[in-house]
């Protein structure tokens, strides 16, 4: 009778185990080629054609780019701090970030990819509206 119990019990905490393992969930990155996931963000977020974005010297820059920042605000317009961006969690440290890369050979795409790999996965459209942003204060430029 002992080695029926035993064989029970190891059967029963098999079960418990496979049940407490859920299904893991794969994002996109994980289905599709990096190539291919690029070349969609690209076009659906209508910034294939802006190519890189070069910097201007910080020497006009009054203050941080953090899009709910003074000098953004007074410089970019009135809606600057309701744009996607501004809700992203830290999204002071995320701005600062994205202009720390602009180096005029990385793409919008390209500094999406960077700051996403340090901070949580950004939308491509919230990066360049952003981007957009910076550029009509005078911060910086997209290079063509």
């Amino acid at each position: 009778m002992r080695p029926l119990a035993v064989l029970v019990c190891v059967a029963a905490l098999a079960a418990v185990t496979l049940s407490a393992q859920s299904t893991p969930t794969l994002p996109a990155e994980a289905l599709l080629d990096r190539t291919v996931l690029k070349a969609l963000d690209e076009e659906l977020s209508g910034v294939a054609a802006k190519g890189q974005v070069g910097r201007l010297t910080q020497s006009a820059v009054k203050g941080p780019l953090a899009p709910n920042g003074d000098w953004v605000r007074e410089k970019g317009g009135a809606g600057a701090s309701s744009i996607a961006i501004a809700r992203v969690p830290n999204s002071d440290d995320v701005t600062d970030e994205i202009v720390n890369f602009i180096d005029g050979t990385r793409t919008v795409s390209d500094i999406r990819d960077a700051v996403s790999a340090e901070f949580e996965p950004l939308e491509l459209k919230a990066v360049a509206e952003y981007l957009d942003l910076i550029a009509r204060t005078g911060a910086a430029s997209f290079k063509r």
